[in-house]
């Protein structure tokens, strides 16, 4: 009988597939195995990282304390009651077989659909990957396991509270951000869209909520840096795909934990200032992998009244004096 392969050698193997892109005919060469074999470790330590980290580095919050502790890392980007912000990244596959074009996305490739929450730490939250890329990002939220918890109320979000300084406006619930292709809920704001956009207030309403998606932009930009196979295609089936990027979200998740400066040094970031200007992190003057412009068909439907009604309670406070900054009106100016 052969001596079987160690582990240490398959993760080696699987980390270079990842990181560098490296394709299963090279990675076969660079370690004298077969390429089926090749095939097969990756898949399998992909699945192995998943299940070991999964429960330590990509554990949904359990409760309102959780909650709250991820709000209060958003209060340096000056969005109060903050849980996440929300966005899709298209992950380009080959294509699946018998598959149609279910999978085909506005930008003629085919792909799946990574829908992401990340905290201010710029680790993941929550994720659902392996929708068809003809999905739009709000077709993707709602068909997630997430959407209809949050619907149902099954998640154990905070219960709604005022904003310090500003009690005497009642309770603010506990939300998500997103960008306009995103429905607009009583847990989710998005913007104005263009057209709205006819008051200074909803201009800077606008330009604070921008700040807060920031985050989930970074997120994904160094996820596609640091994990170079996201700049081809994947060469698997739907089902592999998926457990590539579940692989590389987790194991995101475990380097920014544990503090590795290799994986995220000092200025590659955006770095928020003292006057509100933004140093954009040296990540984004590297190219980015063709999947990473979203789909942004939105859904033609309206958000609630209640939703709305928080909306406009919003840009009341943030042209507030207990809830405005001293840069905004020169910032909004700019834009």
């Amino acid at each position: 009988m052969r001596k079987s392969i160690e582990p240490g050698l398959k993760l080696a193997a699987t980390l270079h597939h990842l990181a560098e892109g490296s394709s299963h005919a090279a990675i076969s060469a660079h370690y004298r195995l077969g390429r089926s074999t090749v095939s097969q470790i990756i898949d399998d330590t992909c699945v192995a990282l998943w299940t070991v980290l999964q429960p330590i580095y990509l554990k949904p919050p359990s409760g309102p304390d959780e909650w709250r502790a991820i709000a209060a890392g958003f209060e340096r980007w000056n969005f109060p009651h903050c849980l996440g912000s929300i966005d899709g990244k298209h992950i380009i596959i080959q294509k699946p077989k018998h598959s149609g074009s279910m999978f085909w996305n506005y930008k003629q490739r085919d792909s799946i659909v990574l829908l992401a929450v990340c905290d201010a730490s710029y680790r993941f939250t929550l994720i659902d990957i392996g929708q068809p890329g003809s999905n739009s990002d709000g077709g993707v939220w709602e068909s997630s396991e997430f959407r209809r918890g949050l619907d149902n109320d099954r998640v154990n979000l905070p219960e709604s509270e005022p904003l310090v300084g500003y009690e005497e406006a009642g309770d603010f619930p506990y939300m998500f951000v997103a960008d306009e292709a995103f429905p607009l809920k009583p847990y989710i704001m998005r913007p104005f869209p263009g057209r709205a956009l006819d008051s200074v207030p909803k201009r800077i309403f606008n330009y604070r909520l921008s700040r807060a998606r920031r985050i989930v932009e970074n997120t994904f930009g160094v996820l596609s840096r640091r994990w170079q196979i996201l700049f081809k295609m994947i060469q698997a089936d739907q089902e592999k795909a998926t457990n590539l990027v579940r692989a590389m979200c987790v194991l995101h998740n475990f380097l920014r934990t544990v503090n590795d400066t290799s994986y995220t040094p000092p200025g590659y970031l955006d770095i928020s200032n003292p006057d509100g200007s933004i140093t954009p992190g040296f990540w984004r003057s590297q190219t980015q992998p063709p999947s990473d412009q979203p789909n942004r068909t939105q859904l033609r439907r309206g958000g609630t009244a209640e939703a709305a009604g928080i909306r406009d309670r919003l840009v009341q406070y943030f042209s507030s004096p207990q809830g405005s900054v001293p840069w905004q009106d020169a910032h909004i100016n700019k834009r």
